[in-house]
């Protein structure tokens, strides 16, 4: 892995390796975490914040369809999971991307609970028992992914 600034990125000529030619890009993609040239995380983020909010819409779409915990089970698996993944390279992410992040689980926590847009966050997120993005940050190894909650109908 080679990682230039974008400033000389453009003057480097393609590597050929087995009658391939690897151009230079503006990011590369490791274990499914995008890192730019400037060795940060922030097209990852935005990539996972724009994923999480179509998989919002389209779970919309079929919410009234589906019971409260499946609901819950989708949300858990197709965007918490998504907020999850790479939260070890999280520590040193900008104010401004955490609120980004903190404003897709907070949009996935009013459609679990049917509120509204402008209803407090606070009380969804502890009755879910979901921790908000900055509390969310964990050792090395370990999951910050909950498992579904029964919910009491």
């Amino acid at each position: 892995m080679l990682l230039l600034a974008s400033s000389t990125s453009s003057r480097v000529p393609p590597l050929h390796v087995c009658a391939n030619n690897i151009k230079p890009g503006k990011y590369i993609r490791n274990l499914g975490i995008y890192i730019n040239s400037y060795m940060s995380i922030k097209t990852h983020m935005s990539w996972a914040v724009s994923s999480c909010f179509t998989s919002l819409r389209h779970i919309h779409s079929i919410c009234l369809y589906i019971s409260k915990q499946i609901l819950l089970s989708l949300v858990a698996a197709m965007v918490l999971s998504r907020l999850g993944y790479g939260s070890v390279t999280r520590n040193s992410i900008t104010k401004r991307l955490m609120d980004h992040l903190q404003s897709v689980l907070n949009a996935a926590a009013r459609l679990v609970c049917n509120s509204r847009k402008y209803d407090h966050i606070s009380p969804l997120l502890r009755d879910l028992h979901w921790l908000r993005v900055p509390e969310r940050k964990v050792p090395p190894g370990h999951s910050d992914v909950p498992l579904p909650q029964p919910v009491s109908t």
